[in-house]
């Protein structure tokens, strides 16, 4: 450790290492043993008095104790992790040493020179805090009269000031020893991590840049630099194998009891600074963790990129075959993992590598964002045998319909206008549970959806339509931010409900039975907050992939009608025969995985359109209230909009293909050719919509009918609200049995006649709306 320079990024985890003892090697060393064993024993010590108040204690301070509790174990285990693995950092140490020097190449070096200081000034800023919230606790017997102590601590201790002044004691000794042992384990684990960037920069820019003239030597010391590197990755993984899942787990829990002292508890002025700047550095440092693991193995990933920009064609066939095995090892790596279940990356659940179609979408395809909120659910890559995102999947399942079973739980209990509150909770829950089980049941189809998207056309060969395709990329790119930007709107909006909303602890309503204990609200609030977080990446990703997938094919669609307009007298059949394999391909498989969905969609819509008007109409809603519905209806709207138009713009072109067909020579070609171009002038006359559950085809008559329905619910609501007033002033026919017994013939027979007539119209409708020709008759219906 005393290797390493002064003005190193890695100096201040030195520093702290050493204030520990710990800044040499001491096999043998008695002392430092004994030090070891006094500093375990104390952590060990207060968790016994904090884990001793646990039968004493009542509502609030449970959190408390958890929090204390967390906190020793996460120092606890920090420390331990140190002393078993301390030979393993001092080998990361030595491997240092063997780092080439940034400082001979330029570009590197100016990288290297801005990432250090910003580094630097991370560093002191992270110390700063810790010594903030240190200083904090450490005033908390002074300004907090009831508590003598940091944390909630064993009440028989109290009886003897003896005790007390020992267990005082025990917990200033432990923030002296946290401060140092979890910051420096920390601050090592940045700092080295932004050495390995750094060497595998300026490993990528020696491979881009290896010339012609340079013989094998020097790919081979290539080679050796990256085994070194690749050790050093291999070796950091073992460091921190438990410690990730033990610091997954706190960030979690530690978090959403932070969240509940701040948000729910009322808490003082001290307890409100303390949760605020923990929490913020607890997120900002499981941050650091993940975002430093995805940028190694970007880089390790990268560096078959930077081998095949180089001169390569240009060498000899040993030198190729070396630099193709360097090229399939970078093609695969693995990340740092949470004791081989958790991979610490930023999609946190997403794959060690990924193996399936997924990755073959370009960063600048318009699949990308829905793709990316599916790797955000763990949903990545094919799982057809990993236990664990099965285990997740049950989880989110178990949360959706656990949040239903509150909300439904509360329907005893309401009364008037809650019932819109619990219906619109009811249909939230439902919506998100019903695409995220299509999407886990239909994930095999939707990978061989982005299996046949690379076997697309492109369109860069025909300017004409890549033209029109730039354009449409950039509206959607824009239009998807908004849609997330909406979404995310409305989600912050709902979870500061609790906070805006004094009379509502929850965003949802709730059983009322489950509020007379605090354990149970922070439960429920946290399964809450949970829904959210899944309800966001799920639909978002399972509409905005529909919708990019559509202007796919509609954009392929337009190509091959190009492509069947363009054909020429010369040309051959294959050119046809390849015409008829790419609609063929076009054709495909949409309509099964939005099959059933459709139909809850189209029902969502209607009901939640309709109970979202009568809240911003009626109800006389506040600030927050209207706001979250105006923006929940637009979005509705706007999403079953694109729906339907996304349906109604794919058939057209499907339609139109016949059209392109006879616009071309069709008429010069051979009997051969004209029959196979004839098949698909057939073929192309009728097509089908995608159906909701096939009765009732998406498309913008259906969008119409649903708006029409929102209209007439706005025209006519005074005039339905009076005639259900005169209801309640009717007579009662049941006091007349002559009248009673008629009316019940008629009831029946005019339920009867509802169902015929409901049938009658959906058959006319549906005969009316198959030929292409028929939007007048449609109309009429």
């Amino acid at each position: 450790m005393e290797l390493i320079g002064e003005d190193d990024i890695l100096t201040m985890s030195i520093s702290m290492f050493k204030i520990l003892g710990e800044g040499h090697r001491h096999d043998k060393d008695k002392f430092i043993n004994i030090f070891r064993c006094v500093n375990i024993c104390m952590f060990i010590w207060n968790l016994i008095i904090i884990l001793g108040s646990i039968p004493y204690a009542t509502g609030f301070v449970y959190i408390n104790i958890m929090e204390g509790a967390l906190s020793c174990s996460h120092a606890l285990l920090k420390y331990a992790c140190f002393i078993y693995y301390k030979s393993d950092i001092e080998k990361l140490l030595h491997d240092f040493q063997e780092f080439w020097k940034i400082t001979q190449i330029p570009a590197i070096y100016g990288t290297a020179k801005i990432v250090h200081k910003y580094l630097f000034f991370g560093e002191k800023a992270y110390l700063t805090a810790g010594l903030t919230v240190m200083f904090i606790y450490n005033l908390r017997p002074l300004m907090d009269k009831q508590n003598r102590f940091m944390f909630e601590c064993w009440p028989l201790l109290n009886q003897s000031i003896i005790m007390e002044a020992i267990v005082l004691f025990s917990q200033f000794y432990f923030f002296l020893v946290y401060i140092s042992i979890v910051f420096a384990f920390d601050i090592f684990y940045i700092a080295y991590s932004i050495h390995l960037i750094m060497q595998l920069k300026l490993l990528k820019y020696t491979f881009e840049h290896i010339r012609r003239q340079d013989g094998s030597g020097r790919i081979y010391e290539c080679i050796r630099q990256h085994k070194l590197l690749l050790g050093v990755f291999n070796r950091m993984r073992n460091v921190y194998f438990w410690m990730l899942l033990f610091y997954y787990a706190v960030t979690l829990i530690t978090g959403c009891s932070q969240l509940y002292i701040i948000l729910l508890a009322q808490p003082g002025l001290f307890e409100m600074i303390a949760s605020t700047i923990y929490l913020a550095a607890l997120l900002v440092e499981f941050g650091v963790y993940t975002i430093s693991v995805e940028e190694i193995v970007y880089q390790l990933t990268d560096i078959s990129r930077s081998i095949y920009m180089s001169t390569w064609y240009e060498r000899n066939l040993s030198d190729k075959r070396d630099l193709l095995m360097i090229m399939m090892k970078t093609q695969q790596q693995k990340y740092l993992s949470a004791a081989g279940m958790i991979d610490m990356n930023v999609d946190t659940f997403g794959s060690s590598s990924l193996n399936s179609s997924m990755e073959t979408i370009g960063e600048d395809d318009i699949l990308t964002m829905s793709i990316s909120m599916f790797k955000i659910v763990g949903e990545g890559n094919r799982h057809d045998k990993d236990k664990f995102i099965n285990i997740f999947r049950c989880v989110n399942i178990a949360m959706f319909i656990w949040n239903l079973i509150i909300i439904f739980g509360s329907i005893p209990y309401a009364t008037g206008f809650v019932y819109i509150k619990i219906m619109e909770g009811a249909l939230s829950c439902s919506h998100a549970l019903l695409k995220y089980v299509c999407f886990i049941y239909y994930k095999s189809d939707i990978e061989k959806l982005l299996d046949d998207l690379r076997a697309f056309w492109k369109i860069t060969n025909t300017p004409a339509i890549y033209k029109i395709a730039k354009i449409v990329y950039k509206y959607l790119f824009f239009g998807q931010k908004v849609y997330l930007v909406a979404g995310l709107t409305v989600m912050f909006i709902y979870n500061l409900r609790p906070v805006l909303e004094k009379q509502n602890r929850f965003m949802f309503e709730c059983w009322p039975l489950l509020n007379n204990s605090n354990i149970m609200e922070a439960f429920v609030l946290f399964s809450q907050y949970y829904f959210f977080l899944i309800y966001v990446p799920v639909v978002y990703a399972f509409d905005n992939f529909y919708i990019a997938y559509s202007i796919h094919v509609i954009l392929q669609l337009r190509l091959l009608k190009y492509s069947f307009e363009q054909i020429k007298h010369e040309d051959e059949s294959g050119l046809i025969h390849q015409c008829v394999r790419q609609h063929k391909l076009l054709l495909g498989r949409m309509r099964d995985v939005y099959f059933w969905m459709l139909l809850f969609h189209y029902a969502v819509t209607l009901i939640t359109g309709c109970s979202h008007l009568y809240i911003i109409l009626l109800a006389q809603p506040g600030l927050f209230e209207m706001i979250a519905s105006t923006i929940y209806l637009a979005a509705l709207i706007v999403e079953f909009g694109v729906y339907t138009i996304s349906v109604e713009e794919i058939v057209y072109q499907l339609t139109d293909i016949s059209r392109s067909i006879y616009m071309s020579t069709w008429y010069e070609r051979n009997l051969s050719d004209k029959r196979d171009l004839l098949m698909i002038m057939m073929k192309t006359q009728r097509q089908k919509y995608l159906s909701a559950a096939g009765m009732i085809d998406m498309n913008v008559d259906t969008f119409g009918s649903a708006l029409l329905k929102y209209v007439c619910f706005i025209y006519y609501k005074s005039d339905i609200e009076k005639m259900l007033d005169d209801l309640q002033e009717f007579w009662k026919i049941t006091e007349v049995p002559e009248i009673d017994k008629v009316t019940k013939i008629v009831y029946k027979y005019l339920f009867l006649g509802q169902k015929m007539y409901a049938r009658r119209v959906h058959c006319s409708v549906h005969i009316r709306f198959t030929p292409v020709t028929g939007k007048a008759d449609a109309f009429y219906v």
